[in-house]
């Protein structure tokens, strides 16, 4: 919250936030389709509602960082007092808030925040089902999961599954109860997903299509996607995330060590719990193999649930670890001793990322985007002022300016278009791929530094111009006018 003070909004380039909100913006008026990002509902109404009652990116930033608070304070009522002193509260809030990719996705709302924090506050109430309030919280933030991300389908199904299974055990015989049946209303979310996609869209498969032509337009789509490379992907996706170089380095098999003490303690304490954690962890990657041998990208980013799920084990097991002391003849310093311990367990983990990343990187890079986004604000409004006076025009920009930004300026998608996004149907083969500029006007955002074939087309728009006007130029981005 202070850098967002200080600095202001800086949602990164080409952010999935951003995308989700120009979606919602101008869903009624020729919606924005020129991007690749995957179309969210729950990022559409929750970002894109905060969008539209504030008018301000700022704010929306601001969701993500109560987002990643709110995660901290469910997490620990999960923990609740079950491991003694508050301990595991402070060592999860401190991995949030120290390691690169949580604190990236804080401050860049990064898409799986919002999700894990769903199937966290789910999670909170999925083990206590006794009350009406408890059941319609499970309901509610388990179909917004499902709203949120397409790999929480298979983990609410899992979660589901088992919930019945405890219930309906076969030694247990309880009468069935008809309100049970509500538990299968987030099932039917995927059929919410799709219908959304085909009001906004015109195209009930519209999210599906977006991720392919990602894979086909801009991720070289002669990528082979063979299934034995999958769990060397996913190895090294945890590997890079919490700074791991190998499987019998000292780092790697303590981590393992104490989050194998984390999962035996929630076994012996929270056996339930663990086993719903269990299922969206297992879930996610059953989801992103299916998608991955069908041809789609898998990033580490989509592994995001299973961070934090560590993160939580791993909590439990340093707390755990930490409390050899109580058994000590230290009478007034155990309390101090066992946080001293827990405290030095968290420094050997976190200190390389947070000095190398977070100190030395991302900090000045978050404090220079800030700068770069004020600017780039600044070119698009310069464009919007201009295009007010033109409706026949057509907009081409680079991820630079970002493409959903004038589309939220603008409140219109139509006849904007993403360079990027071109260059890559013009690699496909595709004859059609710029529109027809004759007797228009076109507005054209970049950087300066851009290059490759995105580069040759600019200049390939520039030589077919007539006149040409610069009504921004500035920090190395400029927004020029063309008429053809």
């Amino acid at each position: 919250m202070n850098f967002l003070v200080r600095y202001g909004e800086m949602l990164p380039w080409g952010s999935d936030v951003v995308s989700n909100v120009a979606y919602a913006t101008t869903m009624f008026r020729g919606v924005y389709n020129a991007g690749w990002s995957v179309p969210k509902p729950s990022h559409m109404l929750i970002f894109g509602g905060t969008y539209w009652i504030t008018g301000s990116l700022w704010f929306v930033n601001m969701v993500s960082i109560v987002a990643a608070a709110l995660l901290i304070y469910y997490a620990s009522r999960i923990m609740d007092r079950k491991y003694g002193v508050p301990i595991p509260f402070l060592i999860f809030a401190a991995f949030m808030m120290m390691t690169p990719f949580s604190f990236s996705a804080t401050l860049g709302s990064g898409s799986g925040l919002l999700s894990a924090l769903s199937m966290f506050i789910a999670l909170l109430y999925i083990d206590k089902l006794g009350s009406l309030k408890n059941r319609i919280m499970v309901i509610v933030f388990l179909s917004m999961a499902n709203l949120t991300r397409p790999d929480n389908w298979v983990s609410t199904g899992l979660m589901i599954f088992f919930l019945f299974i405890l219930k309906y055990l076969p030694g247990s015989r309880p009468k069935f109860d008809k309100s049970d049946l509500l538990f299968l209303i987030p099932m039917g979310i995927p059929i919410v997903w799709h219908l959304m996609d085909y009001a906004v869209f015109g195209d009930i498969f519209y999210s599906k299509r977006v991720a392919q032509r990602f894979v086909t337009e801009y991720a070289s789509g002669n990528k082979v996607f063979d299934w034995h490379k999958y769990p060397g992907m996913v190895k090294s996706a945890f590997f890079n995330t919490f700074y791991l170089s190998a499987w019998l380095s000292v780092k790697t098999l303590g981590l393992i060590a104490l989050c194998i003490i984390g999962i035996v303690t929630m076994f012996i304490k929270q056996r339930r719990t663990l086993l719903f954690m269990v299922c969206p962890f297992f879930g996610t990657i059953a989801f992103y193999f299916v998608t991955y041998v069908n041809g789609m990208l898998f990033m580490s980013r989509f592994l995001f649930y299973n961070y934090i799920f560590i993160f939580f084990v791993l909590s439990v097991g340093i707390a755990q670890l930490s409390s050899f002391v109580l058994h000590l003849p230290v009478r007034y310093l155990r309390n101090f001793i066992q946080v001293a311990i827990a405290c030095l367990l968290v420094f050997l983990i976190v200190h390389k990322p947070l000095k190398a990343r977070i100190i030395d990187s991302m900090i000045p890079g978050f404090k220079n985007r800030s700068a770069v986004v004020k600017r780039e604000n600044e070119a698009i409004k310069s464009l919007k002022n201009d295009v007010d006076l033109n409706n026949n025009r057509v907009v081409f920009t680079t991820l630079h300016i970002a493409c959903s930004r004038i589309s939220l300026e603008l409140r219109t998608g139509r006849d904007v278009y993403l360079l990027e996004r071109l260059v890559g149907l013009e690699r496909l083969g595709m004859k059609d791929f710029l529109p027809d500029l004759k007797n228009r006007t076109a507005y054209l955002g970049y950087n300066e530094s851009v290059g490759g074939n995105v580069a040759k087309l600019i200049q390939k728009i520039e030589k077919e111009a007539g006149n040409v006007e610069t009504i921004f130029d500035e920090g190395g981005l400029k927004v020029r006018k063309f008429f053809y």
